[in-house]
Order: structure tokens, then sequence, then C-alpha cells
């Protein structure tokens, strides 16, 4: 049996959708546990309806803790041997759990790919990188393909996993970004992965305005997440330790760009991250991360006052091109 864990926080008009997608899978041998984190939309009436006409769901109502006690709880009542997360704002194809269920057979890991869809479902087509069907053995090799980044993403969907590693890992509670504190624990005891090049996760990008892209203190749980794991990589991986640090930039970037579009410019917190693109950089130079994400951290790494001040800029003259285009339309 697979147990599928579904957080769920005021999701009403997507709700329908991704349940819809869970209970006709084709694989069928399910747990679905939907935990209702304090919803105050009609999430939980739809919740109620699928659980009256589907005997394999089961519903968890509890206070709102955010998506890692949501998650934490469906893994504290799940009783598959295998279990899946899938977020409620997104969908997955009706045969993902069957395509997963036929990669993992005796590992403890399969993976499929993802593809991105809009708020109304519709696919988001881009040129990517073809993904090839393989296996990785050797608990070594399965935390140096994941540190790489390439095929097996940190994020906790789109996975299939034996129940038993998580017997004593569960999400952090109130942490942004609680997948980079989570994962690399799940990966650290397998000893074989088995990654799918089929896209079977259907995610959601949701609509926000160009210009409402904020930054919050709790944004910085993504570059705490990055340094926790290189401190649990040297320690037990010494010779990844590298590859762990390329993490630590990759989240710094997107960290001083929220900044820059928040135009949140605190000086002190400047300099702090300042820190951080002396010390990593050269290992982020070294990864397989994009050209221009290169350029930018290289960019950082010389003056990340200057970088944030030009970038928030060119963020801004960008919104106010958008907005006009937008009201020609």
């Amino acid at each position: 049996m697979v147990s599928v864990v579904v957080p769920i926080y005021n999701v009403e008009q997507f709700l329908p959708n991704c349940l819809e997608s869970i209970i006709n899978q084709t694989y069928d041998d399910l747990e679905i546990i939907l935990i209702n984190d304090g919803s105050t939309d009609g999430s939980l009436d739809i919740c109620n309806k699928y659980a009256s006409d589907d005997k394999r769901v089961r519903i968890v109502s509890q206070n709102n803790g955010g998506l890692s006690a949501a998650r934490n709880a469906g893994i504290e009542i799940s009783t598959g041997e295998y279990i899946t997360f899938i977020d409620s704002d997104d969908e997955i194809e009706l045969d993902m759990i069957e395509y997963l269920m036929r990669l993992i057979d005796d590992a403890e890991i399969s993976v499929c790919q993802r593809q991105n869809i809009t708020e109304d479902g519709r696919r988001i087509n881009h040129r990517e990188r073809k993904v090839i069907t393989r296996t990785i053995q050797g608990n070594m090799d399965c935390m140096k393909e994941f540190l790489e980044g390439r095929d097996i993403d940190t994020v906790a969907w789109g996975k299939l996993y034996k129940r038993n590693l998580f017997d004593n890992v569960r999400y952090p509670v109130g942490r942004f970004h609680e997948d980079i504190f989570t994962t690399y624990l799940v990966v650290a005891q397998a000893n074989k992965i088995v990654v799918g090049s089929e896209k079977k996760y259907l995610y959601r990008q949701r609509k926000s305005g160009i210009s409402k892209i904020s930054f919050t203190l709790r944004h910085l749980d993504s570059i705490t997440g990055s340094l926790e794991r290189k401190e649990y990589i040297a320690k037990n991986y010494p010779e990844l330790t590298k590859k762990a640090e390329i993490g630590i930039i990759y989240s710094t970037n997107v960290c001083t760009q929220r900044m820059a579009k928040a135009k949140y410019l605190d000086k002190n917190l400047i300099k702090e991250l300042q820190i951080l693109y002396k010390k990593y950089e050269p290992s982020f130079l070294k990864g397989n991360s994009s050209f221009v994400a290169k350029v930018y951290s290289l960019c950082g790494w010389c003056n990340l006052n200057l970088l944030i001040s030009a970038y928030s800029n060119i963020w801004r003259i960008y919104c106010a091109f958008s907005k006009k285009n937008t009201r020609r339309n």
C-alpha cells in the first residue's frame, strides 16, 4: 500500500482537481491522508465529500501549523509500505504512482520529473535538458547525485519513498523551505534511487502580481537549511563538501534577488550575505549552475550592495514596462 499525504490549507479553488487526480490513479492500493491544516475556506467541505465517496480517504483536521506540521501529521498516521507527498494546489498524472511503483522495485526512493502548469491547468513547455531513466546505487553516489541537483530535486513531492526512511526524520515546524532541512536526511539512508525520465507531477505555477513579490526574514531559512546541510555533509560525506557549498550560494542568490525586488536593503544583512559569497563562491563557479546564475553570484562576490541596488532598479523598470504593456493589451 502507498500512503498519499496531502497537506491542505485554503485551496478550495484547486483542491477538487488535485483529489480527482489522486483517487483516479491506475494504482489503487492507496491510503489517501488529507491533513486539513486549519483551513478557513471551503476546503474541509470538499475533503468531507471525497471521504464520503471513497473509503480510502482519511481526514485529519488540526490547527494551522504550516506545511511541515501537516506533513508530519500525515507521516505519523501513515500505514503504507511506501509514502508520497502531493501539494494540494498541484495535480498528478493518473499513472504517476503506478509509474513510481514500477521504478522503485528494491530501491528506497523513486523519482519522476515535473511538468509545470498554469493556474488554469495548461501545460507550460520550456526547453529542458533531457533526463535519462537510470538507477543510482551506493549511498555515496546517491548523495552525490542529490547534491548535484540535476534530476533529483530537493522538494518532497514527485518522489515515492520507502515509509521507513521517515522513522526518524520529520519536517522542521515553523521553517520556510522545509524541504532543504529534510530531504538530504532521507537520501542519507538510501542505497538505491531510481530516477525516471517521465514528467508525472503537475506543478502549478500560481499567479502573483509582478510587483507583489515580497521578502521577509523567514526566506533566509533556505540559507540556514543549506548551511546545516553543508555541516552534515562535511561530517558524514567529507568528499562531497564542495558540492554542498554550491547550495549555499544558490539559496543566497534567490534570497538576494527577493531582497532587491522588495527593496529590502538592510546593510547589516547584506554584509552577512556578502561573507557567504566570499567564502563559498569558488565552489559555486565550479558547479553545474547556469551561466546567468554564475554571473549573478560573481557580481555578489565582488560587491553585493551594488548588485542588489542595481537589480532593484532593473526590476522596478521591468515592472513598470510590464504594467504599461498590460494596459495596452
